[in-house]
């Protein structure tokens, strides 16, 4: 079975999971509080899982682990996967009173978003994908990149402003950008439509072999 063999983590959670998870570092001032929300670095790794394990794909016939699960990692270099898990982080006391109320924003979009993965990987064929689909699709992504969803505001605030003077905090706002812009591209271009419609292409033959 697919949960035997998968190198992926367990079983996909739900939105209230997801947001329970994203909310734990709130309630923790020694772990902190991320700037930009870690579950970023695996979004996609969890659409392809769940793909997989939807279609039974592993299964298949002249299916070849390590090409089609190459797909889930994430495109962002390592120094910017540093940032978003070390680096970007930043700590509040009890009298700030945070609450991570990006977290519920999160879940919500995160969710929304995978559904429109799988609305269209669902078609397995790439030609039968419908425009309907990737224009959703694509409004999902260009909405989580508009709001920056992936961001907690609270948190960039105070971690831009715990810079010693305005220099360092320009630094800062700098680093910030250059995270941003390389996560909004990752969405946007690196795993997009492109990205899962290249899945069908190499998924769809193995449905083929199976006829």
């Amino acid at each position: 079975m697919w949960k035997e063999t998968s190198p992926f983590e367990p079983d996909y959670q739900s939105n209230e999971k997801v947001e329970l998870e994203q909310c734990k570092d709130a309630g923790n001032a020694k772990r902190g509080a991320h700037v930009f929300n870690n579950n970023v670095l695996k979004f996609h790794h969890k659409v392809l899982e769940m793909f997989i394990e939807k279609y039974d794909i592993s299964n298949l016939q002249g299916y070849n682990k390590e090409i089609i699960e190459e797909f889930g990692s994430h495109t962002l270099s390592q120094e910017t996967t540093v940032e978003i898990q070390r680096n970007m982080v930043v700590h509040f006391e009890p009298e700030d009173q945070y609450k991570n109320n990006n977290a519920t924003l999160y879940g919500i979009h995160h969710e929304e978003l995978i559904e429109a993965f799988l609305n269209v990987l669902g078609h397995i064929n790439p030609e039968d994908v419908t425009e309907a689909d990737k224009e959703h699709l694509n409004d999902e992504i260009n909405k989580i990149n508009r709001l920056e969803i992936y961001v907690d505001t609270d948190a960039k605030k105070k971690w831009i402003e715990s810079g010693m003077n305005h220099r360092e905090k320009a630094k800062r706002q700098a680093r910030f950008d250059v995270v941003k812009q390389q996560v909004a591209t990752m969405f946007e271009t690196d795993r997009s439509l492109e990205w899962s419609l290249e899945i069908l292409g190499r998924v769809s033959p193995l449905f083929s072999q199976r006829q």
